[in-house]
């Protein structure tokens, strides 16, 4: 939350954000994809509000927001004053794979590919799929 336009004669406005996906408590599915619905909702004010998110479009709502820090600059046009709001997005870590047993010979050159199909995590080995 922001309060925006607090200097003499201005009418304040405020300014907050939120994100509305949750993937099992991440605002992102999976770690470095741009799938988060991030919102700014503002009060007070003039009324005539434009939206800018950096590196995302001029709307209040963004449905392609990518994880981490991300900024909106709401400016209320009559009274030409602008302010920034931040965002953390959540992501989960990066995936990892543990082994308790060493793979056969012909497994051990494995090409370090996951790829998610189907709600599973299938690991692609250089000789077929483990």
């Amino acid at each position: 939350m922001n309060v925006c336009a607090t200097g003499p004669g201005q009418t304040p406005f405020i300014a907050t954000t939120s994100a509305t996906t949750n993937f099992n408590g991440f605002n992102i599915r999976c770690r470095g994809e741009c799938n988060a619905t991030v919102t700014v909702n503002v009060t007070g004010g003039s009324g005539n509000f434009t939206y800018s998110w950096l590196g995302g479009p001029g709307t209040a709502t963004w449905t392609t927001a990518c994880g981490g820090p991300q900024i909106v600059i709401v400016t209320d046009v009559r009274q030409g004053v602008s302010c920034g709001v931040t965002l953390n997005l959540s992501e989960p870590a990066p995936l990892g794979v543990t082994s308790s047993a060493p793979a056969p010979a012909h497994l051990r050159r494995c090409v370090q590919r996951l790829a998610h199909r189907a709600g599973h995590w299938w690991c692609f080995w250089r000789y077929g799929l483990l």
